[in-house]
C-alpha cells in the first residue's frame, strides 16, 4: 500500500505509536480519542483530541494525525493548539504529522518550536489554568471543526432539555421507554430534510405529546447532523440573544448572532450538509410578538443557508402568528407541506402545518399502551369505553400513575381522573393543605398576570412563607408538580406541569370566582363570555375556559 493512501488510524498504528513507543512512552501514558468536558460558561463541551501524550498524569503534548496526501496548514495549527488549550490542564504542546511532515507548537504562545527540546524540557513545562486561552480555543474549535459543533449541539441540547425531565425518574414528563414514534412524523420529517422549504410546523391540541416528539425527533436527527434545541417559554429574553449566550465562550464578549450563523453556514456547506434548530411551544411564551419577531427575523436570515427551522405550537394557537402585517404570507411561503397538499391549499387552510399531531389511533393505542402496563405495573388492560378517553396520550399518562400496580376501572370519566390526580399530586408533597394553598396561589398569579410562569420571589412574597412551604415546594418541584427555570441574571420563575394540571388549577380558581357571586350575579353564559374576553390572548385561556364549562356544564 502506497503511504498517500494511508488513512489517519494507519497513520497512528502503524507510524506515531511506534515512534513514540521507541522514544520510551508507554501505551498507558497515551490516551485516544480522548474526550473530556470543558466549562464555558453555563456550558459544558465535550471535546476530542486525536492523542493525548501525558507524563506522570499530567498532558504534555496534544498530537492530531492527518492523513499522508493532507498538506498541513494554519487552520490545522489552530485546531491542536485548541485542543491542548482544553485539556484538564492546558498541555504545553501540541504536535501535528501527515507522515511526511511534522510540526510542534508552543500551546502558550502558539508559536511553532524548530529548535530541539531537552527530555527536561518538556517534561518540567507546565502552563496554570487560564480562561482567557480556553475561551480562544473555543472560539477557534467552532469556526474550524465540524466535529466540536456538533458535539457542542449536543451539550447544547443536554443543558436545554433538562428542565423537561424529572428530577426522579419515575415523575419525569418525559422517559424513553414510553416513547412511541408517531405515524408519519419522521417520515414528513425526511421529505422536509431534502426539500428546499426553509420551516416545518408541528401542531396538535394539548396533551397529544408535541413536546416530547420534538425532544425525541430532535435527538434522533441530531445524532446525523447538528441540531440545536430552544423550549420557548424557556428563553429568557429574545431567541437572538440565547443564540448569542450558547455560543459565548467563557467570558468573552458575546458574538453577534447574524455572526454565528454565518459561520455555521460556512462550516455546513465545506461539509456539505444541514443543520436544523428546533424551537418549541412558541404559543406559551408570554409575549406572542416578541417570539414571531425573533422567528421572522431568523428564517429571513436562513434564506441562503443550509439550516433549517423546526417549530411546535398548539394547533388552537398557531393562528397567532399565521398573518403578520411587515411580511404577509412569510410562513405559507417557507413552510414545508407533505407532497399530498399543495402550497395553494395550504395558502388557503392558513391554519395547516408539516405535520399535526393528533390523539393515539387504535393501532398506535395498541403498540404503545403494553410500554405503559409495564412501566406501571397496570394489572389489567383497557375496557372498550377506557381505550376512548386513553387516546389522549397525557390522559393516559395520568390513568397509568393514578392506576399504578392496581386494575384500572372499566369505566373511566375525564372529571373523575382529573381529581383523583390532583388528590394524589397534592399527597404527594407530604403536606396536602400547604400544596393545595401553593399551586392555588399560583394559579391566581398565573391569571392575573396572564403568563404561564411567574417569579419565585413574587409567590413567596404572597404566602406566609415558612420552613413547611419551602419543604413542600422543593418537593413539588421533585415531584415535577413544578418547574423550575433560572435565568442568565439570577432570576427564578415557576411553572405548573403538566398543562392538564395547570388547566384543572386554573378551572378551580374560575370556579371559585364564580361561587363567591351571589346567586343574583351567578350567570353562568355571561361569565363563560366575561372569561373569553378578559383571557383573550393567553395562551391558556381556552384550556382554563374549557376546563371551567366542563366543571360548571
Amino acid at each position: 500500500m502506497k503511504d498517500d493512501y494511508w488513512s489517519e488510524e494507519d497513520l497512528k498504528a502503524k507510524v506515531v505509536i511506534p515512534f513514540l513507543l521507541s522514544k520510551g512512552f508507554n501505551l498507558s501514558e497515551m490516551e485516544f480519542e480522548k474526550s473530556f468536558k470543558v466549562t464555558a460558561g453555563t456550558k459544558q463541551i465535550i471535546v476530542r483530541s486525536d492523542i493525548l501524550l501525558k507524563i506522570k498524569g499530567y498532558p504534555l503534548i496534544v498530537i492530531e494525525v492527518k492523513r499522508p496526501g493532507h498538506e498541513i496548514n494554519s487552520a490545522d495549527a489552530d485546531q491542536a493548539i485548541s485542543y491542548a488549550r482544553l485539556c484538564e490542564s492546558i498541555a504545553p504542546f501540541a504536535m501535528i504529522t501527515n507522515l511526511k511532515e511534522t510540526k510542534l507548537f508552543d500551546s502558550y504562545t502558539r508559536k511553532e518550536i524548530t529548535t530541539p527540546i531537552s527530555q527536561n524540557g518538556f517534561s518540567e513545562r507546565k502552563i496554570a489554568f487560564n480562561e482567557e486561552l480556553i475561551s480562544e480555543a473555543l472560539k477557534n474549535l467552532f469556526s474550524l471543526n465540524y466535529r466540536f459543533l456538533q458535539d457542542f449541539c449536543q451539550s447544547q441540547r443536554n443543558l436545554q432539555m433538562m428542565h423537561l425531565f424529572g428530577v426522579e425518574k419515575s415523575t419525569s414528563r418525559f422517559a424513553d421507554n414510553l416513547f412511541l414514534d408517531r405515524e408519519g412524523l419522521r417520515r414528513d420529517f425526511n421529505e422536509f430534510l431534502q426539500s428546499k422549504d426553509k420551516c416545518f410546523l408541528l401542531t396538535g391540541r394539548q396533551g397529544t405529546g408535541k413536546t416530547f416528539s420534538m425532544v425525541t425527533l430532535a435527538e434522533s436527527v441530531g445524532k446525523e447532523i447538528p441540531v440545536l434545541f430552544y423550549d420557548a417559554p424557556y428563553i429568557p429574553r429574545r431567541l437572538a440573544e440565547s443564540i448569542e449566550e450558547d455560543f459565548c465562550w467563557g467570558n468573552k464578549q458575546r458574538t453577534w448572532y447574524g455572526d454565528i450563523i454565518n459561520q455555521i453556514d460556512s462550516i455546513l456547506k465545506k461539509h456539505n450538509t444541514q443543520m436544523v434548530i428546533f424551537v418549541d411551544s412558541i404559543n406559551e411564551v408570554s409575549s406572542i410578538n416578541s417570539i414571531k419577531t425573533d422567528i421572522i427575523d431568523l428564517i429571513r436570515r436562513l434564506y441562503s443557508t443550509p439550516i433549517k427551522l423546526c417549530l411546535a405550537c398548539r394547533e388552537e394557537d398557531w393562528k397567532l402568528f399565521y398573518y403578520d402585517k411587515s411580511e404577509p404570507g412569510i410562513f405559507s411561503s417557507l413552510m414545508f407541506c407533505p407532497n399530498l397538499r399543495t402550497k395553494t391549499e395550504l395558502e388557503e387552510l392558513k391554519l395547516e402545518a408539516s405535520t399535526r399531531i393528533t390523539d393515539f389511533s387504535e393501532n398506535e393505542l395498541d403498540l404503545v399502551f403494553p410500554k405503559y402496563q409495564k412501566s406501571f405495573d397496570l394489572k389489567s388492560g383497557l375496557s372498550t369505553q377506557a381505550k376512548t378517553i386513553c387516546k389522549h396520550p397525557e390522559t393516559l399518562r395520568i390513568v397509568s400513575e393514578i392506576f399504578s400496580h392496581d386494575k384500572i376501572p372499566l369505566s373511566l370519566r375525564r372529571k373523575k381522573i382529573l381529581n383523583r390526580y390532583w388528590l394524589r399530586k397534592l399527597e404527594s408533597t407530604g403536606s396536602k393543605q400547604m400544596a393545595e394553598q401553593l399551586l392555588t396561589k399560583i394559579g391566581n398569579l398565573v391569571l392575573e398576570i396572564k403568563s404561564l410562569e411567574i417569579k419565585e420571589r413574587d409567590l413567596i412574597e404572597l404566602l406566609p412563607w415558612n420552613s413547611g412551604y419551602q419543604e413542600v415546594y422543593t418537593k413539588a418541584i421533585s415531584e415535577s408538580i413544578l418547574v423550575l427555570r433560572r435565568d442568565n441574571l439570577g432570576d427564578s420563575y415557576v411553572r405548573i406541569s403538566p398543562n392538564l394540571l395547570l388547566e384543572y388549577v386554573l378551572a378551580k380558581n374560575l370556579v371559585e370566582e364564580y361561587n363567591k357571586r351571589t346567586i343574583e350575579q351567578r350567570d353562568f353564559v355571561s361569565f363563560a363570555f366575561e372569561l373569553s374576553h378578559r383571557l383573550r390572548g393567553f395562551p391558556s385561556y381556552e384550556g382554563g375556559n374549557a376546563s371551567f364549562l366542563q366543571h360548571n356544564g
